[in-house]
């Protein structure tokens, strides 16, 4: 082989050294034992290691990954068997921003000789299903994750398997490879196999290069044993046992440096059952800014671990460190897993508007399983109500103010009349507050009252108190004349 070749010739010109054309004279014996020692270290580099099959995959971190390919789910490695019409195993890669579930996908194989020009003389194309190992639930692949298919090399740990290759015939070799969408016939992206060596039964890995792996699609090396990756599968967890039970919508006015939780905007979770609730698997979201994922309304829960039973859970930082920012207006919030493949109906709830009037308020719910406003929100534990100022329709159970007190509508709170006459401006100069009405009025001296009216007529008399002139006409109607 080229390997085994290179080295005597390297000897054969460190030994002998030309002093002139086609003259060799021999080196000293020091001179000797040295170069036979640096052929020796040669002849080590360059022999061949045994070759390691991959039986078993791990789930370490894997290179970050670069692709210019069309498709998300990409082949990063294959190992074909020893006659190389078949293939062991496959590692696929989801390069993609969103968990890819694998149900339904194939894998296509082209077979078929190399005529005399190198060119591919296609003897068939067999295609197989990739069935999840075990059953169960269907799994995603998680972005920059990979898993394994088992093609009959018995890797135990792999996360899927599918059927050995048959029908070929006797010079067939398998060329090529495919991934094939679930419900659809197009393949993506064709991974011509080869093996450098010469050696069709060594596990095969695309190259990788300084941020992840080579977008060449025939870009592949050998690769050492056990470097084959299966992160396993995502499944999408069941509804949790959380509970949102207040929201508070409209922090209080602070300084950009106070660090008071109730200066940010929060939602406050329970867990109401008697087990502890892996939050890893879930996520917090609301509708501020966008009904879509976003930094601002996305908030991952697995920083918080874990929540005991019986106990709460405040939210009101994002996953960036800013402050969580609910919409004032009302709005919705609720909880997804941590993918964002399914919403947990059960945990959606609204709030009310909170406006100038509820700055500082929670939206909480009661006892009696209403939402209500409170006067004093509670991050730290169990709801509190105080004061409840907000009604339902049905008021007829409101007990009456007491005497020189009135409700106010605002804030459902019996309040003394007279500090609320107090809080009225003062009317102007010249003017009076009616107490019947709080209206002011025009103050009038009765002397100038007097100087000004007119002197009554002949037969009439002014009443005092009008101050008005009456009189009869011819029709026995009495009339009344301001003089």
């Amino acid at each position: 082989m080229l390997m085994f070749d290179v080295v005597p010739r390297i000897t054969v010109y460190l030994v002998q050294q030309p002093i002139h054309e086609g003259i060799y004279v021999s080196a000293t014996p020091r001179r000797r034992l040295f170069l036979m020692t640096l052929c020796t270290i040669l002849v080590m580099a360059y022999m061949p290691t045994p070759r390691m099959y991959a039986t078993t995959v791990v789930a370490e971190p894997a290179p970050t990954t670069y692709w210019l390919d069309s498709s998300a789910l990409e082949i990063s490695a294959y190992q074909w068997d020893d006659a190389g019409r078949d293939i062991q195993l496959v590692e696929l890669y989801n390069r993609g921003d969103s968990p890819i579930l694998l149900d339904g996908w194939t894998i296509r194989g082209t077979f078929g000789t190399l005529g005399a020009d190198k060119k591919l003389i296609t003897s068939g194309v067999v295609t197989m299903v990739i069935a999840q190992r075990g059953g169960g639930v269907p799994g995603y692949i998680t972005p920059g994750s990979h898993v394994v298919v088992d093609a009959g090399r018995g890797v135990s740990n792999a996360s899927f398997e599918m059927a050995t290759w048959s029908g070929m015939k006797p010079n067939d070799k398998l060329y090529s490879l495919t991934t094939v969408p679930a419900s659809q016939t197009m393949s993506t992206n064709e991974y011509v196999l080869k093996s450098p060596s010469g050696a069709y039964d060594e596990p095969m890995r695309r190259v990788p290069i300084t941020d992840g792996y080579s977008s060449t699609l025939t870009n592949f090396a050998p690769a050492p044993a056990t470097q084959l990756y299966d992160h396993g599968l995502y499944v999408v967890p069941d509804a949790p046992g959380l509970e949102v039970v207040e929201i508070y919508p409209y922090a209080k006015n602070c300084d950009p440096f106070d660090t008071d939780i109730y200066c940010h905007d929060y939602v406050k979770l329970h867990n109401g059952t008697s087990e502890t609730i892996d939050l890893t698997a879930y996520a917090l979201r609301t509708d501020s800014s966008s009904t879509n994922r976003t930094t601002a309304n996305t908030i991952m829960l697995d920083t918080y671990g874990s929540l005991a039973p019986q106990a709460y859970l405040t939210v009101h930082l994002t996953d960036d460190g800013a402050g969580l920012s609910l919409t004032n207006s009302g709005g919705y919030v609720w909880l997804e897993d941590a993918w964002g493949m399914k919403v947990y109906q059960n945990t959606l709830r609204s709030y009310e508007s909170a406006g100038t009037t509820k700055q500082q308020f929670g939206y909480a719910l009661n006892a009696a399983g209403e939402w209500v406003w409170t006067s004093l929100p509670n991050p730290l534990g169990a709801n509190e109500f105080p004061v409840i100022v907000s009604v339902p329709a049905d008021s007829s159970g409101i007990v009456e103010c007491p005497a020189g007190k009135y409700r106010s509508p605002e804030t459902n709170r019996c309040r003394a009349i007279e500090e609320a006459v107090n809080e009225l401006a003062s009317c102007p100069e010249g003017q009076s507050r009616n107490p019947a009405t709080n209206r002011c009025r025009s103050v009038v001296a009765p002397s100038s009252v007097s100087a000004s009216l007119v002197p009554c007529g002949e037969g009439q008399e002014r009443n005092p108190l009008t101050n008005r002139c009456p009189q009869y006409c011819e029709c026995g109607c009495r009339v009344t004349a301001m003089r």
